[in-house]
């Protein structure tokens, strides 16, 4: 989040200022006539986000209007944005392939020569001319580029989040209570992975939160993304930003498939950027009960003291697919004849 998310949740105040100074006035002016205006109360930035995620408001983009929110607070934490504990990502917006592939060049970004790190490059939207790249291999090495990064990313923020629960963890080893502060931040991560916090037995709700807060592998993103878009060329991936089929059934809040059956009412799912999108699938498969196995999966690995494997946690999507199990094989395939467990060890990029 950075200064437009700021403007983001000022604007919405001074829309409704301006609205009461309306009302309580004798101008002829119209009054309000829209929906009711929401109240929204986050003490973390990260929350807030997802607020104005499901209402796709982007500060760049007020085509269809600001929505009526108001705030109780803002976030308390808005000084830890871009602080020196988290990397500065640079945000891309490019529509033609070529171009994207001279933005990497400008960084020196081989998928294949990774020892540097990778640069944290975050996409407005990935190219609309994928479907034009002739050679499989050039279209899966500019997808694979694309998208690396920010998986990285969101799962450097998941990181950062299990640490603060692993400290909460050990402190409750130590026999030490939580003190408020500490239970907020247990009451923040517990509704933002949608359990509910047992304030009398906080273990209980730690070791619930220790099987959701933790990272989804690179390689069974990189297939999923691959697989659910055909390779970043899908029409909800274009027009969408939807990489991972995630729906919505909020109308308005995105697109309707064109064969969606008569009386449904899902749509599929509209992302601000690329990185949204990402965002939003780790969070689907780390709080979703349909994904449960996956979960279960990665926290025995973590017993056995091994990391997560992509192999081995798509064993736990068979829900993911009415295909069930070819879809699970599926997606191993691609896996292993993409060689994706190559980008295990990739790292972010400390320094540009």
């Amino acid at each position: 989040m950075n200064i437009s998310s700021f403007y983001k949740a000022i604007f919405p105040l001074f829309l409704g200022l301006s609205l009461s100074v309306v009302i309580y006035s004798e101008s002829i002016a119209p009054v309000y006539q829209g929906p009711d205006i929401k109240i929204i109360g986050q003490d973390f930035y990260k929350d807030l986000e997802f607020e104005f995620q499901n209402y796709s408001y982007q500060i760049d983009a007020l085509g269809n209007g600001v929505p009526p929110l108001t705030f109780l607070n803002l976030p308390h934490d808005l000084n830890k944005i871009q602080s020196s504990k988290q990397r500065k990502s640079i945000i891309i917006g490019k529509d033609f392939y070529k171009d994207l592939e001279s933005e990497f060049q400008s960084y020196s970004y081989k998928i294949d020569a990774l020892e540097d790190g990778v640069p944290p490059l975050i996409l407005q939207n990935l190219p609309h001319d994928l479907n034009k790249i002739q050679s499989s291999k050039q279209r899966k090495s500019i997808f694979f580029k694309s998208l690396l990064p920010m998986i990285l990313l969101a799962n450097d923020e998941i990181r950062v989040e299990r640490e603060q629960l692993l400290k909460l963890n050990q402190r409750l080893s130590e026999n030490e209570f939580l003190n408020d502060h500490q239970l907020q931040t247990l009451s923040t991560l517990s509704k933002h992975y949608k359990i509910k916090l047992n304030r009398s037995q906080p273990q209980k709700s730690i070791d619930k939160l220790l099987n959701r807060i933790d990272i989804i592998p690179a390689d069974l993103a990189l297939a999923q993304a691959a697989n659910e878009s055909a390779w970043g060329t899908s029409r909800f991936s274009r027009v969408a930003n939807n990489l991972f089929g995630q729906w919505t059934f909020i109308p308005g809040q995105g697109v309707i498939p064109l064969d969606r059956p008569e009386g449904a009412t899902y749509e599929v799912r509209k992302f601000a950027t690329v990185y949204d999108s990402v965002r939003s699938y780790l969070r689907n498969l780390n709080t979703h009960s349909a994904y449960k196995q996956l979960r279960q999966l990665r926290a025995a690995s973590r017993v056995n003291g091994q990391s997560p494997e992509g192999l081995r946690l798509a064993e736990g999507l068979l829900r993911y697919s009415t295909r069930g199990e070819d879809y699970v094989k599926e997606l191993q395939a691609m896996i292993r004849s993409n060689q994706l467990n190559r980008f295990a060890n990739a790292k972010l990029r400390t320094s540009s």
